[in-house]
């Protein structure tokens, strides 16, 4: 630096001049950093119309189409957890329906009822029916056709409840058709079997309004009748409500 007294040159680190002996002034301090003030970088030029943005705008939403299949959720098959319905080692299908293992559902049931009251209704009809002062009846040896106390009716309503319980247990054809062929079977038998009871109490009436004494028991055939009856026409009905 040169001393502002005698103009010689310095190197201006002390406070006094090595020549003249002056006093020389004391540099500034530099102001400090904090204090400068701070270039800002300069601003980006504006885009020009229509200029691709720095990030594309996101997609829009696309709501699903009816019918379209759900995307997987646990990524593509063969990674992740197995889909729901995928069979699983060999397995069978999930979630399944449970009946569909079974078909049939009550049709075994419901053929074996009505094929057992076919047949039994149809062996009653040659039992003895009711004794009538010491002799036995059968109701096979009715046979007028024009009342329905005759034994051909009851072979017929025994026979069409076994054929149709029989079909039932094969699991062939409509089971309702078969249940209510059935039902109708063992209707038909009770019903044979009611007027015949009703015939007899009529004669046993007539014998005793006269004085006589009818004596008249039933035998093991009706009973085996009624039973049998009621016991295809639930076969029956059980067909009607079973599934395939």
């Amino acid at each position: 630096m040169v001393c502002p007294s005698c103009g010689a040159q310095i190197d201006g680190h002390g406070k006094f001049c090595a020549v003249c002996g002056a006093q020389l002034p004391e540099a500034a301090a530099p102001p400090p950093a904090w204090s400068q003030p701070v270039a800002l970088p300069p601003a980006p030029p504006p885009a020009a119309y229509n200029a691709p943005q720095y990030a594309p705008p996101p997609a829009p939403y696309a709501a699903p189409q009816y019918g379209a299949p759900p995307p997987p959720p646990y990524g593509p098959p063969g990674y992740g957890a197995p889909q729901y319905g995928a069979p699983a080692y060999g397995g069978g299908t999930w979630g399944a329906p449970y009946a569909a293992s079974r078909p049939g559902g009550s049709a075994p049931l419901a053929g074996l009822l009505a094929l057992a009251g076919g047949a039994a209704a149809v062996a009653s009809a040659w039992l003895p029916w009711a004794t009538f002062m010491d002799t036995s009846t059968k109701l096979i040896d009715s046979t007028d056709t024009s009342r329905l106390e005759c034994g051909y009716y009851l072979v017929a309503g025994g026979a069409i409840a076994a054929v149709c319980g029989l079909l039932l247990l094969m699991r062939t054809g409509s089971l309702q058709l078969f249940g209510l062929g059935a039902l109708a079977g063992g209707i038909l038998v009770v019903v044979v079997e009611v007027m015949t009871y009703n015939q007899v109490n009529q004669v046993s009436d007539l014998a005793n309004l006269y004085g006589g004494s009818a004596g008249i028991s039933y035998g093991i055939g009706f009973y085996l009748g009624i039973g049998a009856g009621v016991v295809g026409a639930l076969g029956g009905l059980a067909g009607l409500v079973s599934r395939r």
